[in-house]
């Protein structure tokens, strides 16, 4: 299997990732302490998918810039977030479809935890059939809030 991959994140979060970890590997928590929240439903998890999804295919910028947590935009300049993206979507295609297939509890931001939501993707667009998809939130008390999210496509040989 061959793997190919882009990452479109905030420089704040592949930074912040390593400084809260020594080894750079989010830190191992209790059972307990790793499982999502019960307030992310799976309604509430297919929609931010879509608040990723449906911007990220209509390659509309702004709109996708603006699902980031502010902590985010401080860190990834507009014009830079563009032109990465424009290379994920060149690399990756469109998302056809996703389904949650996990979570992740990460190191905490401070007072505010953050979970890496985890998604199998169906792409089109390019050689890509199928891949996963993982998007980072920061769990505020307004809702969840995107500082990252990755892109994976996959083809089998």
């Amino acid at each position: 299997m061959t793997i190919a991959s882009l990452n479109l994140t905030a420089t704040l979060v592949q930074t912040g990732l390593l400084l809260r970890s020594p080894s750079g590997v989010p830190v191992a928590a209790r059972d307990s302490e790793k499982a999502l929240p019960s307030k992310y439903t799976d309604a509430m998890l297919a929609k931010i998918s879509e608040r990723v999804v449906v911007p990220y295919n209509n390659q509309d910028i702004e709109a996708l810039y603006a699902t980031f947590d502010d902590i985010a935009k401080t860190q990834l300049p507009r014009d830079k977030f563009e032109k990465q993206l424009t290379q994920l979507l060149n690399l990756v295609g469109k998302v056809e479809s996703s389904s949650f297939s996990g979570s992740q509890k990460q190191h905490s931001q401070g007072r505010l935890d953050m979970y890496q939501l985890n998604y199998i993707v169906r792409l089109s667009g390019v050689s890509f059939p199928t891949g996963t998809m993982s998007i980072n939130v920061l769990d505020r008390e307004s809702g969840p809030s995107i500082v990252a999210f990755f892109i994976n496509g996959r083809t089998q040989q």
